[in-house]
């Protein structure tokens, strides 16, 4: 998505990820402040002065909890597995 589609849902208090982030980054935003994956808060201004290159205009996207993905996995899987 794009950066103002992903400044739209952060909004509405989704977290979302960038192509350069690693899989446990995320940043969303909470009471008009930005709020990151460690807790760290600040405002949207401070947030995108550093966030300024083209790279950062595209490719972010609904951050999903890697942890969650593997456990919802490993259900599919004893699922699949207990219908053999």
């Amino acid at each position: 998505m794009t950066r103002a589609e992903a400044i739209k849902v952060m909004r509405e208090g989704k977290k979302v990820t960038h192509r350069y982030f690693t899989p446990e980054e995320w940043v969303t935003q909470q009471g008009g402040q930005i709020l990151l994956e460690d807790g760290v808060k600040c405002s949207p201004a401070e947030f995108w002065r550093y966030r300024q290159e083209e790279i950062y205009n595209n490719d972010w996207d609904i951050w999903v909890d890697p942890v969650m993905e593997v456990a919802e996995e490993s259900e599919e899987t004893c699922r699949d597995f207990g219908n053999e």
